[in-house]
């Protein structure tokens, strides 16, 4: 409080909460194993060698516990270039190993995210709109549910979100066709293909002790806000909204989310009525979005204040 006044509004936030990590699962190990996905069978000797590898047991999860992710950095850093793929990178890219004239469905996400190969969606799709989709997502649902783990013989807590009960919008269909939630998210996956890992469910790869956790944390304090108040229910869509309120800044209309009003203190409220302003670009699914050099820079320069970039 000595670097704000008493008009300051305050809001300490995170996106999600964190516990421990006991295991990491393939879905696309899985989806292999159930005929829901197929690699390629190539000829040539990088495809023979990525082969031979499996055979061998030397993956990605093999070397790096045999060697230790650090010492696998380092030595992919002083390989030339064109021999990079010798030592396998943490995340494995997805459209050089899939079969996609014989592949169903994948996963590519951080947490548990299943795509169907659906035609007139994905590039390569195979699999019809309608009752073929329909009967594919059941049955991966219907499978992923009864998932054991085999080292311990007890049925893993399998949490799966279908894509139209989670998202909403003009960029919906995008979307993952299931969300896989395992153990509460004490059980992890990667954003990549991890096909050719030996097991399905083993420890984490890259040696995680902890991850993310659905529910993060909200705090609030500033002249407007009403004191010892619990929100219940709240959502993280509501911080953006509630945080332009607080900088007296109208809500655009198609903004997800509400003021968090009962967090505020009612004369506050009568006093500053929530005003809104139509959405300043409207977006259509397709449509063709263009940006200033200057726009462009902005956003580069605000993605690299963030962290996301180098």
């Amino acid at each position: 409080r000595q670097i704000i006044d008493e008009q300051t509004s305050v809001m300490i936030v995170s996106d999600h909460g964190a516990g421990p990590v006991y295991a990491e699962i393939s879905i696309n190990k899985w989806l292999l194993e159930h005929g829901f996905l197929a690699l390629k069978q190539g000829t040539d000797w990088r495809s023979l060698y990525r082969t031979a590898l499996r055979k061998l047991g030397l993956t990605r999860a093999g070397i790096i516990s045999r060697l230790g992710w650090p010492l696998v950095r380092r030595l992919k850093q002083l390989l030339p270039a064109k021999a990079e793929f010798l030592i396998p990178w943490p995340h494995a890219q997805l459209i050089e190993q899939v079969d996609w004239a014989r592949t169903r469905a994948y996963s590519y996400g951080s947490i548990g995210q299943i795509h169907v190969n659906l035609k007139g969606r994905e590039p390569q799709g195979i699999v019809s709109p309608g009752e073929e989709y329909e009967a594919l997502v059941a049955d991966i649902r219907d499978r992923f549910a009864q998932l054991v783990d085999p080292h311990t013989g007890r049925q893993v807590k399998v949490e799966i979100f279908r894509r139209k009960d989670l998202y909403t919008g003009p960029f919906a269909a995008q979307g993952p066709d299931l969300n896989l939630i395992f153990d509460d998210m004490s059980c992890i996956t990667h954003i990549t293909l991890d096909a050719v890992r030996e097991h399905v469910i083993g420890p984490p790869v890259e040696y995680e002790s902890g991850t993310h956790r659905l529910d993060g944390m909200l705090v609030l304090w500033g002249p407007s806000v009403q004191p010892g108040q619990r929100l219940e229910l709240t959502h993280i869509t509501d911080v953006a909204p509630t945080a332009l309120y607080l900088m007296n800044e109208a809500i655009p209309e198609d903004m997800d989310g509400q003021v968090l009003a009962s967090a505020l203190r009612t004369a506050y409220l009568s006093a500053h009525p929530i005003e809104t302003v139509p959405a300043a670009m409207p977006y259509a699914d397709g449509a063709d979005i263009t940006w200033t050099p200057e726009e462009e820079a902005k956003i580069h320069q605000h993605l690299k204040d963030l962290g996301y970039l180098g």
